[in-house]
Order: structure tokens, then sequence, then C-alpha cells
């Protein structure tokens, strides 16, 4: 499934750029949630085979969420469960405003 979105010649930039990219993602290893940080809501998959669920977890327990759901999906489960997502969000964001 993600492979279609570099498929074409078009989309050729996007891959490069994620290439580009990856070195920078190892700062979301050590990210430090403080108490200036909005309210926080992780949404992860127990199949995604891009961003495990095993480093997932890892995240999660070192970043701290408010709340987590951890839904069986894949790397683009928002799409995959987007009703399932929207609940979440909408209950989370109404729950956080009242704080």
């Amino acid at each position: 499934h993600l492979s279609n979105l570099y498929i074409g010649p078009r989309n050729i930039h996007n891959l490069v750029s994620l290439a580009e990219a990856l070195p920078s993602f190892k700062n979301l290893d050590s990210l430090e949630k403080t108490e200036e940080f909005p309210p926080t809501l992780v949404i992860w998959s127990k199949k995604n085979k891009v961003l495990p669920y095993k480093q997932g977890k890892a995240f999660i327990k070192h970043f701290k969420p408010d709340e987590t759901a951890i839904l069986n999906g894949g790397h683009l489960v928002m799409l995959e469960k987007e009703g399932e997502c929207a609940d979440l969000i909408k209950s989370f964001h109404a729950l956080a405003s009242t704080k």
C-alpha cells in the first residue's frame, strides 16, 4: 500500500525527500514532553510495518502521552480505520477541552 505512493515517476521527489529526512527522525526517540506541551493522543497500529508496534511502545513509554490508542491496522491506520480514529480524536478533544 505504501509503495503505491511512490511507484509513479512523478512521485520520485517524495521518495527522495523521505530518504533525505531519515537521519532527522532519530530526534523523535528522545523527544521530551514538557509542561508546555499541549494534551497529546497517540494512535498507533499493531500491524504497522513502517513504524513497528515495538518502536511505538517504546516511544509511548518514553513520551508519556495523555492518551494512547492501539488499533488493529497498518501504517495508514487513520485511513484504514477512519471512523474509529475520528471517534478517538473527538473524544480526546472533548476531554482535553474540559481541562
